[in-house]
């Protein structure tokens, strides 16, 4: 097994703190030379670098805006929510506020976003390579461009209108989009909105015109809201407008088709019901007087064949006339009886008797046939007016019914009119509030403070990049140091050897050079002419340990080996 295979199979022992330290002694000049490099380095990038300075405008942006009309319900603005608060953070910082930024501050010709080229080495090197990639870019893309969208435009729309601004690049966009930073602060509604820029005025006058921008945004998008909504309820009012001379003139035609005079509301059913009740009531005191009238009638029929028994009709018993007859006839009937004591039946003054008792019979028969009569009218008459509330009765109901379909199709009527009539004035109402609010300018967002011109730069921080550039020149060169010592197989202490080797260390020769006279010395026997050189003494050392490796062994041979030519195994032999 040669001197590398033993090494590879060598025990790896856990390093101690030690042996690290020992490491990074070893290579320390390593550690120094990158630490340097990267400083040094690090330290001119940060002094090269342009100073950046940054500008702060504070805004609030409070829950809702001043509640004028109730309109806000129409345009929905409701900026309580912490959404919506977070939306309005993300607006500050919008493509549109940018451009806004842009076209107000004319940073086209700005020297801010278009420098004049440097004529430094690098800054050549870095101009030469972007003009060849982005030849190398036109040139792939107009290759694999489509025939339509290569085609050139007509006259018109190549040449343009020359009053139109000139467009904006979106990379100027994006880099004054990363330019604006938006810092809420805690706990409160407001917002701290910063720019950075090389020029300290420019970092101002971005900072305030990206707040200015951001106002007018979010007030014209109010506006435009309420605009959209004048135009809409205009519409919709129009179209109410129809709708209510539709639902009206349906109503009136209505009532003069059916007839109707009155107003149906909602007590008709209540009025008829009401009605009805009366009718049947009546209806049942006519059967009842019906039924009496029969009664009485039917009891008149019956007797009526007997004179004799007309007595037991009361309405007969009841009547004066009869009254004064039986009255009479009985003055009659007692004459008589005094009479008869004097004369006979056959005396004038018996026959006179006798013929008014006769006339008064008669007039009693004829006064009770004539009370029969009387009797039987006044059950046709109980009968005809049972008959006519019945048929009452059922006319109130055959018009109660034709009432009730007629009220409802009239409510149903009279309801589409009153709902498109309320319709139509709350679009009226809110045509008029959103009238107001249009020509109002009103905001939630309002300026606390102006940005002010930085009187220092917010970056580089030089003190900071040449401390970091410090620290990670430590670090590199202590991790090179020990990729350098893994990488490094060969054996450099008298320890490694019995580590790596598995061999007992003897000793330890000091290098020196054996093709130099020392005066009439001869380097190579140099035990022999200078007993104490440095190296006589290792060469000594060595001789002492093999001999005290072996003591009872009288050794003959000695091999001295090595691991290539020319490491001086012939000299120490």
């Amino acid at each position: 097994m040669d001197y590398m295979d033993r090494i590879e199979e060598a025990p790896q022992n856990e390093k101690s703190v030690s042996d690290h330290l020992r490491v990074l002694l070893k290579r320390k000049w390593t550690i120094i030379a990158v630490t340097v490099m990267v400083a040094l380095i690090g330290s001119i990038k940060v002094l090269r670098e342009i100073p950046l300075y940054r500008a702060d405008a504070r805004i609030v942006i409070e829950k809702d805006g001043p509640n004028v009309l109730s309109i806000q319900e129409v345009i929905g603005g409701d900026a309580r929510a912490s959404d919506n608060f977070q939306t309005q953070l993300k607006m500050i910082q919008s493509r549109s506020v940018a451009q806004e930024i842009i076209r107000r501050l004319n940073l086209l010709e700005s020297k801010e976003f278009f420098p004049d080229p440097r004529t430094d080495p690098v800054s050549l090197a870095q101009a030469w390579f972007s003009r060849t990639r982005n030849h190398i870019t036109g040139s792939i893309a107009s290759l694999i461009a489509t025939e339509a969208e290569s085609a050139p435009t007509n006259s018109s729309e190549a040449g343009g209108d020359l009053d139109a601004e000139p467009p904006i690049p979106p990379w100027l966009v994006s880099s004054v989009i990363n330019r604006i930073q938006v810092s809420p602060v805690q706990h409160s509604r407001l917002v701290d909105v910063g720019v950075t820029a090389n020029d300290p005025r420019l970092a101002a006058r971005m900072a305030d015109t990206a707040v200015a921008a951001y106002i007018d945004q979010n007030l014209e998008t109010k506006l435009q809201a309420t605009k959209d909504a004048v135009r809409w309820l205009t519409e919709r009012i129009a179209d109410e407008r129809k709708k209510v001379e539709a639902a009206e003139r349906a109503l009136l035609e209505y009532r003069k088709d059916e007839e109707i005079i009155t107003d149906l509301s909602s007590n008709v059913e209540s009025i008829t019901a009401e009605k009805l009740s009366n009718i049947n009531q009546q209806i049942i005191d006519a059967e009842s007087e019906r039924v009496q009238a029969e009664t009485r009638y039917r009891q008149a029929m019956a007797l009526q064949n007997d004179p004799e028994m007309f007595d037991a009709i009361p309405e007969v018993l009841g009547n004066d006339l009869v009254k004064d007859i039986k009255r009479l006839e009985m003055e009659l009937h007692n004459r008589r009886s005094e009479l008869s004591k004097k004369y006979g039946a056959n005396h004038p003054r018996m026959v006179a008797i006798e013929s008014e008792l006769a006339q008064l019979a008669e007039r009693k028969t004829n006064e009770a046939k004539r009370i029969v009569t009387s009797l039987r009218n006044q059950y046709n008459l109980a009968l005809a007016r049972e008959k006519s509330l019945k048929n009452a009765m059922e006319s109130q109901k055959r018009e109660s019914l034709e009432l009730n379909k007629k009220a409802i199709q009239y409510r149903v009527l009279q309801r589409q009119a009153e709902s498109s009539k309320h319709m139509y004035d709350l679009l009226i109402q809110r045509f008029k509030e959103t009238s107001l609010v249009e020509e109002m300018k009103t905001g939630n967002i309002r300026i606390i403070d102006k940005a002010q011109v930085p009187a220092r730069p917010f970056s580089p921080d030089v003190r900071r990049g040449i401390v970091l550039s410090l620290v990670l020149g430590l670090f590199l060169g202590g991790g090179l140091a020990f990729v350098l010592e893994y990488l490094d197989n060969t054996l450099k202490y008298p320890e490694e050897i019995k580590e790596y080797l598995g061999l007992a260390y003897i000793g330890m020769v000091p290098a020196y050079d054996v093709n130099e006279k020392l005066g009439d010395i001869d380097a190579r026997l140099i035990t022999a002419q200078s007993t104490n050189a440095p190296p006589s003494e290792g060469f000594r050392a060595i001789r002492t340990a093999i001999l005290f490796s072996s003591p009872d062994v009288n050794m003959q041979v000695l091999l001295v080996g090595s691991a290539v030519p020319a490491e001086g195994k012939t000299l120490c032999a």
